[in-house]
């Protein structure tokens, strides 16, 4: 336990140079629901209780111990940075979601919303195309979590963030 409580101390002195990625480029399909994912219901005590609020809270309570512990940190300026990595399927929906919600209390400045491109999806391990049903046309689906990395540096994220003095990314 004594462990734990100095690792613990070392890491919330690092929350004011840390921001959150969100990999959220897919849909609930899979889970029988019509949105994208980060809009499923967490818990059903509030109603709109999504994973997406659930996030932005802890997000903030990180902010909010950082102002706390830093007394040099400016309250009026001074955020948590939050990146979520969609995709065709989640963007316009991603960025819909936020705006209906005032940015869950984040402020639109600390959100940065970047795009995977989708590539053609395969049906098994032997690279089979998926195509669309009644057409010619090869279906196509996100790329996959590894693209974070990059969609980061090309972005200008990485660069903004390290400008900001972040030194940590928190990838969920």
């Amino acid at each position: 336990m004594e462990e734990f409580d100095k690792f613990e101390e070392e890491g919330m002195a690092e929350l004011a140079k840390t921001g959150f990625v969100l990999i959220a480029g897919g849909l609930g399909e899979r889970l029988g629901f019509s949105g994208i994912k980060v809009e499923l219901p967490l818990i059903m005590i509030e109603e709109e209780y999504t994973y997406m609020k659930f996030y932005a809270l802890y997000v903030k309570a990180c902010r909010d111990a950082a102002l706390r512990r830093d007394p040099t940190l400016d309250k009026e300026t001074f955020f948590v940075p939050f990146c979520l990595m969609t995709s065709d399927d989640t963007y316009a929906r991603t960025l819909e979601m936020f705006e209906e919600n005032d940015y869950f209390g984040l402020g639109k400045h600390s959100i940065f919303v970047v795009k995977q491109e989708n590539v053609p999806a395969f049906l098994d391990n032997n690279a089979t195309l998926a195509i669309k049903e009644g057409t010619h046309l090869i279906h196509c689906k996100p790329h996959g979590h590894g693209d974070i990395h990059n969609l980061l540096f090309e972005s200008g994220v990485v660069q903004k963030w390290r400008d900001l003095g972040k030194e940590w990314m928190v990838f969920i």
